[in-house]
């Protein structure tokens, strides 16, 4: 009856856990089951081979076996290191917050730069004054917010403004 491992795991899982509530069901069992190992589940076949036998002994209908994929590489070192692993990648919700988050300091640093400029202040004070302010932005960006504050035209020969040797070819 599946690996010693597996079968001390399984009494931890139904001391925790009435298995009588899932209703002989082995999808609810298996989701039950990845939930309570948490990370330590990878769904392997050999997992999976010991969770069948034993709900079939316990009388579990509909047992379906997932086909299983190979981890990649970075589910792997999201095992081996943890929460450190995907520092960088983030989660969706954490780029949600971010996203949303950078948004509103974006408007904020606009209305800054509004101000600067109504002071007279030139592209460089601004940026430098920012910089102060540990509110830094990129030059580029300065410089569109400047002109479409001031409503400038856009020139009609760019290239003519940039050096020939930084001009796209």
């Amino acid at each position: 009856m599946g690996s010693p491992d597996f079968t001390m795991f399984f009494r931890r899982f139904e001391q925790a856990v009435d298995i009588r509530s899932f209703n002989k069901n082995y999808d609810k069992l298996h989701m039950a089951i990845a939930g309570y190992a948490g990370k330590k589940w990878t769904d392997s076949p050999k997992q999976q081979e010991a969770l069948t036998e034993i709900a079939y002994n316990k009388g579990f209908k509909n047992i379906t076996i997932t086909e299983w994929v190979v981890p990649t590489r970075r589910l792997t070192a999201r095992a081996k290191w943890g929460k450190r692993a995907l520092i960088g990648h983030g989660a969706p919700a954490r780029k949600a917050r971010k996203a949303k988050k950078s948004a509103s300091h974006r408007a904020f640093k606009i209305e800054l730069v509004k101000d600067y400029v109504d002071k007279k202040y030139s592209a460089n004070r601004i940026q430098r004054e920012l910089k102060s302010k540990h509110e830094g932005i990129r030059r580029k960006e300065l410089l569109k917010i400047i002109r479409r504050y001031k409503k400038q035209q856009i020139k009609k020969n760019p290239e003519k403004y940039i050096r020939k040797r930084y001009r796209k070819k």
